[in-house]
């Protein structure tokens, strides 16, 4: 019979598969956007110079996908335990044809937490 030690340590270290929604593109984490929270309205300013309408909506989480081929896997699984300060209210920067540009492991902590999350 196990102990009820050993069954809280099974249950501790069990970690469901985590959920990735992926899309047709595999880009490389370096190819991608990085905008930091204090940068973001910078890169709204030069979008809108270069004639890229953005507008900021509500969007359900899994409705979006990712373009970036490369997740932490660790940071998302401890971001859906306990979300680094700043970064539950960052804005996720997503393309018209909703794949995340900007954000996707705040994302991933997100959906993974609650499937029927909003963005």
């Amino acid at each position: 019979m196990k102990t009820l030690a050993r069954i809280r340590q099974i249950m501790e270290s069990y970690q469901p598969e985590l959920l990735v929604p992926r899309g047709l593109h595999n880009i490389p984490r370096h190819q991608m956007p990085q905008i930091s929270a204090k940068d973001q309205e910078e890169f709204f300013d030069l979008l809108d110079l270069r004639g890229v309408s953005v507008k900021s909506i509500k969007i359900p989480a899994n409705k979006l996908r990712t373009a970036q081929s490369e997740i932490d896997e660790t940071k998302v699984r401890e971001w859906i335990r306990h979300m680094p300060e700043g970064a539950e209210n960052k804005i996720i920067i997503v393309s018209k044809d909703r794949y995340v540009v900007d954000g996707n492991h705040t994302w991933l902590a997100k959906l993974n937490r609650d499937y029927s999350a909003w963005i």
